[in-house]
């Protein structure tokens, strides 16, 4: 039931009665009464901390039915910003500027017991700790409304036939949507705050940077002109566009300044919903309504496809939040508004198809880790080179793991580096798989360099870059990366006591200042890789180049902690396989002879904590993995393939790892390698040779083996019973060949006629090729 009810809105220049419509919906006995204060950014702030906490704890909200339309706070005798509440002079109903009806229905979506009241305004309601009521909900939650705080449609039929009037104005035809959005703050005021601020917080990213002009901090934050859509640039500030966006850097810019003055007439009437005298300074009608305009250029930002701000700005953050990460602000650096509220980084991985089946499935391991922490909202990129079929385009030849990646919701660039060549080459010519096992593989080898093109694919501030051999063990967000963020490249550490940053495995990467340096790195690439060994980079691969010409900031080491470190941060964020991976952490748990490399790492680690520290990464990694099973099995199979015990061993511990305690880790892999102790290797050829007799009676089809599935013991989980009585190399055989069967029936009995000649010819061939 609708009531109806009525104020007087009253003001210098205005005085009339207005309808305000107030929704009786059910309720729950609980409901929450709060205030708004101040301008747009700091209402929406206000209204979302509120109904985020209300879908938390199930309960309604009384929301106060006013937008207030000049918001601007003032300084007190204190020397403190003074809240704005709203009342009936400077307020208009909150329907006219926001879509609540959709508000509503999220609500209610996500929590049956919660609903909106739009309420009249209580004038005893303050807005004390409003800011700090962000911090309750749960970040997700918070996260969510902010993204569907949309405009009502009051607003966006103004929006569309005023930027339909600006371009036949400036004469284009240009979809402004495709366009960029600029927010800019230089003004007096705008000055004044950011001396405070970075008195008060040591920010000194207020401001444009290096005393830059705009359109150069905005070129470094958008794609190269041959990817832009439109060159149209709309211009959010507090005085005129800086010329120097025109006419030295092509845009077309349009402004606030186009609105003539009748239609800024007309966008006041519409929302007050009453004629007003606009006959005085035209100025003084924009700071009087000054967040009515600001309504309007919000979400005109909001609708266009590109958007460089001030991230200290409560304006610019919000964008920043609404985006999700697909934003840049010519400040750089620090959004203080992440201490409040959350902003995701977005995750960047790199992937060449050919790469080794180890390296994809840990690749999968990292990203349902990413899923896992940081929750579905959470941007994940990855530049993508595949072996393109040329019939088909963008089509790639894994089309499983494409499917797979789709299915994640991880967006794929299409990657076909034009240094391809120069890195191969430099590879086979100076590679020594010895000293780094990058070396011995071409697809993995590419991989790590691919990330150089990240500038190429993405139009952010930052990214965090992700190496294939990680996996995200807790949340975090913009916030970890504290007020002193790089503005270049932060690595982590590579020794465990150092401070010098060297490892790229994490990098936490500035992409404008990517973008700026990249044709001056590449030529650096160029020198090296040409000299013929007269010059070296300072270590392995890309990571090497790095080191050698970036100023390289340090990253916190809890965002790259090793599995060989003696201590662990109590915080650590991301667990990262520099060295030895999961199968070679296993195979020296297990007792066995590590190669002269992984000796080294292992030897470091002491008594106390290195074993158990061990054990605590196989048992984060598998805590990710083992969410698909099947992938268990082909990694510890690629792992393992000429070792059935290990194979096993492998299987069952990623299995049963996460329900372990970090000390079981080592005694249930002794436990399972000591039930196949006894096992001679007469008793090994005697269970093959049980196994071609068996074999023999099948019939050369993937049904006749489909009819014994029933019978065989599945692999490998039930592999140590079998191995004790004899029987496993039967069990295992067939299992294989009916996992054959599964992967491609055809190529498995192509391949069985020259299996069963190799069999009579050389029997002892045979039995290693099986």
């Amino acid at each position: 039931m609708n009531e109806l009810k009525h104020t007087i809105v009253h003001h210098r220049h205005v005085s009339s009665i207005v309808t305000i419509d107030t929704t009786d919906a059910p309720f729950n006995e609980e409901a929450e009464t709060y205030a708004i204060c101040n301008g747009l950014s700091n209402q929406i702030l206000g209204h979302a901390s509120i109904l985020a906490n209300a879908i938390d704890r199930g309960i309604s909200v009384r929301m106060p039915n006013a937008y207030i339309f000049n918001g601007a706070q003032t300084i007190n005798k204190e020397g403190k910003m003074e809240d704005i509440a709203p009342n009936v002079h400077n307020s208009i109903p909150i329907e006219r500027v926001f879509n609540i009806k959709h508000l509503r229905k999220l609500l209610w979506s996500r929590n049956e017991g919660t609903n909106i009241q739009i309420v009249p305004i209580d004038g005893k309601a303050t807005c004390d700790g409003w800011l700090d009521r962000l911090r309750t909900p749960n970040p997700d939650t918070l996260r969510l409304i902010l993204n569907n705080f949309g405009a009502s449609e009051l607003v966006n039929e103004t929006i569309e036939d005023i930027v339909n009037n600006v371009m036949k104005k400036i004469g284009t035809e240009a979809d402004y949507k495709n366009g960029v959005c600029v927010h800019h703050r230089d003004g007096k005021d705008w000055h004044d705050h950011c001396n405070s601020w970075e008195n008060e917080r040591n920010g000194h990213n207020c401001r444009e940077r290096e005393g830059r002009s705009l359109g150069s901090l905005v070129k470094s934050r958008i794609l190269d002109d041959s990817k832009l859509q439109t060159k149209l640039l709309f211009y959010v500030g507090d005085h005129e566009p800086p010329k120097d966006l025109a006419t030295d850097y092509g845009f077309t810019v349009f402004s606030r300044s186009d609105f003539g003055i009748t239609e800024e007439k007309e966008i006041v009437e519409k929302f007050l919903g009453i004629k007003v005298d606009y006959s005085s300074d035209r100025n003084e009608y924009r700071t009087l309504y000054r967040d009515i305009f600001a309504v309007i250029d919000f979400f005109i930002c909001a609708k266009m496809k590109s958007f460089v701000g001030n991230s200290v700005s409560t304006f610019s953050a919000l964008q920043i939040s609404k985006r999700n990460g697909y934003a840049s602000w010519y400040n750089s650096r620090f959004i203080p508004l992440s201490d409040f509220a959350p902003f995701s980084v977005p995750i960047v991985y790199t992937y060449t198809e050919g790469s080794d089946v180890k390296g994809k499935i840990m690749l999968q391991a990292s990203i349902m880790s990413v899923r896992k922490r940081l929750g579905d909202h959470q941007p994940i990129h990855i530049l993508y080179h595949g072996d393109k079929k040329a019939k088909t385009g963008r089509q790639y030849k894994d089309c499983d793991f494409v499917q797979w990646l789709k299915h994640r919701n991880v967006v794929l660039h299409s990657h076909d580096p034009k240094w391809i060549y120069m890195v191969e080459q430099y590879r086979l010519r100076e590679g020594d798989p010895l000293k780094s096992h990058l070396f011995a593989h071409a697809g993995n080898f590419i991989g790590t360099w691919q990330r150089i093109d990240i500038p190429d694919f993405l139009e952010c501030e930052y990214v965090l870059y992700l190496d294939a051999d990680t996996v995200v063990h807790k949340p975090f967000s913009m916030a970890d990366f504290t007020s002193m963020i790089t503005d270049t490249i932060a690595f982590a550490i590579e020794e465990e006591n150092s401070e010098i940053p060297w490892n790229a495995g994490v990098a936490l990467m500035n992409v404008p200042h990517m973008r700026e340096t990249k044709k001056y790195f590449f030529q650096y690439m160029r020198r090296v890789m040409y000299s013929n060994g007269k010059k070296e980079f300072p270590t392995v691969a890309d990571q090497g180049a790095y080191v050698g010409f970036y100023h390289l900031d340090k990253l916190q080491t809890k965002f790259n902690v090793k599995p060989y470190y003696n201590h662990y941060d109590k915080d650590m964020k991301i667990l990262h396989f520099q060295g030895p991976k999961p199968n070679e952490i296993l195979e020296y748990l297990a007792g066995k002879q590590p190669t002269p490399l992984m000796g080294q790492i292992f030897e470091k680690m002491d008594k106390q904590h290195g074993t158990n520290n061990l054990c605590f990464s196989i048992k984060t990694w598998s805590d990710a993995l083992v969410e698909e099973p099947h992938l268990v099995r082909e990694y510890c199979e690629s792992a393992f393939s000429d070792d059935l015990v290990m194979m096993a061993t492998c299987n069952q511990i990623l299995i049963s790892s996460p329900k372990l305690q970090t000390g079981e880790c080592q005694k249930e892999i002794e436990r399972i390698m000591a039930a196949s102790e006894g096992v001679t290797k007469e008793e090994l050829l005697l269970s093959k040779r049980m196994h071609e007799e068996k074999a023999s009676k099948l019939d050369d089809s993937c049904a006749s083996l489909s009819k014994l599935e029933d019978s065989v013991p599945p692999f490998p989980t039930s592999y140590v019973l079998m191995l004790v009585s004899m029987n496993v190399l039967t069990a295992v055989m067939l299992r294989l060949k009916w996992m054959q069967c599964n992967k491609g029936g055809q190529e498995y009995l192509s391949k069985k006629k020259g299996m069963s000649q190799m069999r009579k010819n050389s029997p002892s061939l045979f039995l290693k090729e099986l």
